[in-house]
């Protein structure tokens, strides 16, 4: 497996894509590496966070919505410094559901991560 960098779509392509993945489609590219390639490279903190959030609480993926929680945790916060008091709620409370965790267990470093970036609460 050979690690490739994600896309950097435009906030359209995104918008499409997002939507997309919210009702269940598959997408190309697919939704988790348009997401991860927002939130390394997007310098529009807000539009990203937005977009996060809509999806770790709207996407039908458990798996994207764990990813979700990542790059609120570990790519904005890392990033920005700071995030939204509802997305750092949201990224805690993902990280006490069983589902999101056995579906995708990054949601738990997601959390550690906002933890060590912006502070506990």
């Amino acid at each position: 497996m050979n690690y490739e960098d994600p896309p950097l779509p435009s906030h359209h392509e995104a918008d499409e894509l997002l939507s997309a993945a919210l009702r269940g489609e598959h997408t190309e590219p697919d939704a988790n590496s348009v997401l991860v390639g927002l939130a390394l490279y997007d310098g529009d903190r807000a539009f990203v966070e937005d977009w996060c959030v809509r999806l770790a609480e709207g996407a039908p993926d458990q798996w994207l919505r764990g990813l979700a929680c990542l790059c609120i945790g570990s790519h904005l916060a890392r990033r920005f410094g700071v995030v939204s008091d509802r997305a750092a709620s949201l990224v805690r409370t993902m990280a006490e559901d069983s589902a999101v965790v056995a579906a995708n267990a990054q949601v738990l470093d997601a959390r550690d991560d906002l933890d060590l970036f912006v502070g506990k609460p």
